[in-house]
């Protein structure tokens, strides 16, 4: 039989260890709650912070009918479809970026407006791969994909006080690519892929030549380039490369080998 000392002893271990099993869960749940920067904010700016929260999770977007590019000078309007599906897939937001003074001119900023018949989102794009929304919470910065903030560059005119680029300069440093492959019209954003399909021409064992007696719309593939508002289209062919800039047209005679790795980097995940 328990004494009344022992009774006491078993009660106060079993009210030890339920008292460790509460801590242990409550400091499980101290790390794993993260902190919410809206906790700090006053109700209005935290509302407006929670509306961004769908391009954080990407969920309940909108399918857009059109995009805008614009700054103060210029606006170009895009409806199509693939243009609007490879935007989607770089307005998910990052973490907010304090500057902790000016904002770092690292670009030319540029603004995007996003548009259905019920809502149009307006966004800032005032440094590489930082926007705002100035109309849903102004003076706040997100990081996003650096590409998105190339939309800017590949769309708009050049700015008047940067110098003319060669050719294969301008290649080097589009925006972005619209390549027709295979049968299929897709664009290209990534920086490096842009410029391993500019350098593959530009090193490729070529030689300008007379305009071949060959079938044009039999090319491998079709690639523009673009950059402040102006189109590049690479051609390619079998054994031949055409440029097509703005209304210049110029044909290469081209090692069929080049022809072949240039097609097969549009194949490259």
């Amino acid at each position: 039989m328990q004494t009344p000392s022992n009774e006491a002893g078993l009660e106060l271990s079993a009210e030890v260890e339920r008292l460790k099993a509460e801590i242990a869960r409550l400091q499980m749940q101290l790390r794993e709650r993260q902190p919410d920067v809206t906790d700090w904010m006053p109700p209005e700016q935290r509302e407006a912070y929670r509306r961004l929260e769908r391009f954080r999770a990407m969920k309940d977007l909108p399918v857009w009918d059109e995009v805008s590019v614009f700054n103060e000078e210029h606006r170009v309007t895009v409806t199509d479809r693939g243009f609007i599906e490879m935007l989607r897939h770089l307005l998910p937001i990052g973490d907010q970026i304090s500057w902790g003074g000016a904002i770092p001119y690292t670009m030319e900023p540029f603004s995007l407006e996003l548009k259905t018949n019920r809502e149009t989102v307006l966004i800032h794009a005032l440094a590489k791969g930082a926007v705002e929304f100035p109309e849903i919470l102004p003076g706040y910065y997100f990081r996003v994909d650096t590409n998105l903030t190339n939309i800017g560059k590949a769309l708009l005119p050049k700015p008047e006080f940067l110098p003319e680029e060669s050719l294969g300069s301008r290649m080097l440093d589009s925006g972005f690519l619209r390549v027709r492959h295979d049968g299929y019209q897709y664009y290209v954003l990534n920086e490096s892929r842009i410029r391993i399909l500019a350098v593959g021409f530009l090193r490729a064992d070529k030689k300008e030549t007379d305009k071949p007696d060959i079938d044009e719309a039999a090319s491998l593939a079709d690639i523009s380039f673009f950059l402040y508002g102006r189109e590049i289209v690479m051609s390619i062919y079998p054994e031949w490369i055409r440029i097509r800039d703005g209304e210049a047209e110029t044909w290469y005679a081209v090692d069929p080998f080049d022809a072949m790795q240039m097609e097969a980097a549009l194949r490259a995940d």
